[in-house]
């Protein structure tokens, strides 16, 4: 089932349904449509093509050879739900081969918008729940990213085919996992969670498998271990953060690479007083890693830095509202100087007992 093929397949249905294919001006850029033959906004009484809708008629073999031309220019862009119906017809009187053929190219013969409609496409070619979990894994995963899924949409088509409990969670442990790179995202992240959740409420013995690659699922039953600090020469007032890493920990809903190395120059910049630094630059040291060197007077250590920095990011996951700006910095920073003296102040009372 080449393209050519897949083509003129399509030009037969399309007659044999009532529709010709015109090639049409659409914004100011040349495609072709499928189009009924009584659509009278082409076609005048006689059945003859408008002059002054600038249209085309196209043969099969004009059609064949603009639709392979323009690769994936073509599509829904005829219409979509002749072009939907005449999919699902051919793909059911193909061989398994073929089959195979369709759904591996199927962003291809259908054109970019595809995913909108592969949920009636799987509910119209499969019988059983079997069936669903094999085309779906057929489609390939970068044609099918996490983006273009809709969950909800899929899980209804599964439940509607009786799939066991067992299949269920072995279906969505191997979709998810496959897609691991994308769900590990500040977009798409708490969305899949928010899913996963919905269809297994807390228990951990279901969620959990999920934590060894899920960072939105790992840190629901994890500490985060926020290692994101890079070996530097021993220079005492140098120090390099892997702020990419750093996004992917701590699953800030929202937070992007860009924007966690924004909250860590932002916060350096407002604690550089407090600190007696009087020199602060900042700067990119490679992909997803920053150099923040301060110069300073006072006795100031890598460790210090790493800890300010560390121990206000964990603050800031459970505190997303609160502004990274002077004023909540000022309170941030007088907070944790009284917390420390209390400690003290506890710590003294107890030797004085003893």
């Amino acid at each position: 089932m080449n393209k050519d093929k897949y083509l003129r397949n399509l030009y037969s249905y399309l007659q044999e349904h009532n529709y010709c294919i015109l090639k049409v001006e659409h914004n100011s850029r040349d495609m072709l449509k499928a189009v009924p033959l009584n659509d009278q906004e082409y076609f005048d009484e006689k059945g003859n093509v408008k002059k002054y809708s600038n249209s085309k008629f196209y043969s099969e073999d004009s059609f064949v050879s603009y639709s392979i031309s323009k690769k994936k220019d073509v599509g829904p862009k005829l219409n979509d739900n002749i072009i939907i119906e005449h999919f699902i017809k051919l793909f059911k009187d193909s061989n398994k081969e073929d089959k195979t053929i369709l759904l591996k190219n199927i962003e291809e013969y259908l054109g970019n918008d595809w995913s909108k409609s592969i949920i009636y496409i799987l509910d119209s070619i499969s019988s059983s729940s079997k069936e669903v979990l094999n085309y779906t894994n057929t489609i390939p995963i970068s044609t099918w990213s996490i983006h273009k899924v809709a969950l909800d949409d899929l899980n209804t088509l599964l439940i509607k085919r009786d799939i066991k409990d067992k299949e269920y969670d072995n279906f969505y442990l191997k979709f998810l996992k496959a897609r691991k790179n994308q769900i590990n995202n500040s977009t798409y992240g708490p969305k899949v969670k928010t899913f996963l959740v919905k269809q297994y409420g807390f228990i951990e013995e279901k969620l959990s498998p999920y934590s060894s690659f899920f960072n939105y699922i790992k840190e629901m039953y994890e500490k985060v271990d926020l290692d994101i600090f890079e070996e530097v020469p021993l220079l005492t007032v140098v120090s390099k953060i892997n702020y990419r890493k750093a996004t992917k920990l701590l699953c800030i809903p929202g937070y992007h690479d860009t924007l966690i190395k924004r909250t860590i120059t932002d916060f350096m910049r407002l604690i550089q007083g407090h600190k007696g630094i009087k020199q602060l630059y900042i700067e990119d040291s490679g992909p997803g890693v920053m150099e923040i060197r301060c110069y300073t007077d006072n006795p100031l250590t890598q460790k210090e830095i790493n800890d300010e920095i560390r121990d206000y990011l964990i603050f800031k996951k459970s505190n997303v509202d609160i502004p990274t700006d002077k004023v909540n910095i000022d309170k941030y920073l007088m907070s944790k100087e009284l917390a420390l003296e209390l400690s003290e102040n506890k710590s003294v009372s107890k030797k004085m007992k003893l």
